[in-house]
């Protein structure tokens, strides 16, 4: 692993992304993530790694958006992670 890169290993999902990339992409979907709802999974964004890349979606059920940046795929899987600790 690339010394700028980020890895993140669990049971659910195994990959490797330049910390650069992911911290754009989080950044881009940050504006849609809910901070204050009754349904606490809005307040989430979903990752999704696949193929050769790793997916987030954030939704506030008005408006959702997806984006996606380059990632070495070890195990994909689906992983959803609370938006206020994630940058």
């Amino acid at each position: 692993m690339a010394s700028t890169g980020v890895e993140a290993a669990s049971s659910s999902m195994e990959i490797t992304v330049s910390k650069a990339d992911l911290l754009r992409e989080l950044t881009a979907t940050q504006g849609v993530v809910e901070r204050k709802t009754t349904i606490p999974i809005l307040s989430n964004f979903l990752f999704e790694a696949a193929g050769d890349k790793l997916s987030i979606t954030a939704t506030d059920l008005d408006l959702g958006l997806r984006t996606s940046c380059p990632a070495k795929v070890k195990k994909g899987r689906l992983l959803h992670h609370p938006g206020a600790q994630t940058l």
